[in-house]
């Protein structure tokens, strides 16, 4: 059967020690395999939801008309004093987020951003 697919993909079986692009397997491949996997370069910028806020803030401050839909995000505790500003001028609804969380593990939401300390890593 994989072999069908793989050929009207215009695939080909390769043995592990060669270069590829998908791996299929029926069991768990282990963990150095993933570990030695290659990613697309600079792949985590996008993957984990600090770097992906540091990045997008940075090209909402270069080109304020092009992400208009993006919502203000603070890394904290950097950005503590910020976020606590933001909050003291507008009545909203927070989304806090670990910033090592994953899964939607550890997310809340909140209208007083006090209710988090000044040295905890959200998001």
């Amino acid at each position: 059967m994989i072999g069908k697919i793989s050929k009207t993909l215009s695939y080909k079986l390769v043995k592990k020690a060669k270069l590829w692009n998908i791996l299929w397997s029926d069991l768990f491949p282990g963990v150095e395999l993933f570990k030695n996997m290659n990613h697309f370069p600079g792949m985590i910028e996008i993957c984990r939801k600090d770097l992906i806020s540091r990045n997008l803030n940075k090209m909402q401050n270069a080109i304020p008309a092009g992400l208009q839909d993006f919502s203000k995000t603070w890394m904290l505790p950097a950005e503590y004093g910020d976020d606590m500003n933001y909050a003291l001028n507008h009545k909203r609804t927070f989304i806090l987020k670990p910033d090592s969380g994953a899964q939607g593990r550890g997310i809340w939401l909140t209208n007083d951003l006090k209710t988090n300390g000044p040295h905890e890593r959200l998001i």
